[in-house]
């Protein structure tokens, strides 16, 4: 892989975090679980709404997060920095529970091992995803909004309309699902023995 690509990438590492055996104890309830059940109850609220509401434009559904994605994506940069820089000790230990572990590729090429994350490796993790995240849908909002008239020409295929919907929400509801996760961990687990 290219140099560059590994460094633009990098801020997406979170999501390769493991914790926890099983489903219900990890992280991936956070990350995948509660987001696809928020985001399927969405979608078909969204089709079984009177004049089905559009995705973009004028008075569409995720236009009306714009908003909130350009006040999310600054905190979440704030939020890392802090915890980058705060100087606790309890930040060094690891999580409680089951420990939170990352892969990564050593200089040697072909060679990766497996590191136990400690709190303030984790939280950074999470608000550098969180804030990389918040800024790419925040684009394609940018984008689905310009494009709204051309998206509203296309053919209303509820094939493609459908799945494209659910992702459109699955992506809102895994940025708000981790943001709690994060919250919980600057308000409650930051300070913990």
């Amino acid at each position: 892989m290219f140099w560059w690509m590994n460094q633009l990438g990098s801020c997406f590492n979170y999501i390769r975090i493991r914790d926890g055996e099983h489903l219900y104890y990890s992280k991936r309830v956070f990350d995948f679980i509660i987001p696809a059940v928020l985001a399927f109850i969405t979608t078909v609220v969204h089709f079984g709404a009177a004049g089905m509401p559009s995705l973009f434009g004028e008075g569409g559904v995720l236009s009306g997060f714009r908003g909130l994605f350009e006040l999310l994506a600054p905190f979440f940069l704030a939020a890392l920095a802090a915890v980058a820089t705060f100087g606790s000790p309890k930040l060094e230990s690891s999580l409680r529970g089951n420990p939170a572990v990352l892969t990564v590729n050593t200089e040697y090429a072909g060679h990766s091992e497996d590191i136990q994350l400690t709190r303030r490796q984790f939280i950074c993790y999470l608000f550098g995803y969180l804030c990389s995240t918040s800024l790419v849908i925040l684009v394609l909002i940018i984008l689905g909004d310009g494009f709204a008239g051309w998206i509203a020409t296309l053919p209303s295929i509820l094939l493609l309309q459908v799945p494209a919907t659910f992702v459109c929400y699955f992506l809102l509801w895994h940025v708000l699902s981790i943001t709690m996760l994060g919250i919980y961990f600057l308000t409650d687990r930051i300070h913990a023995d």
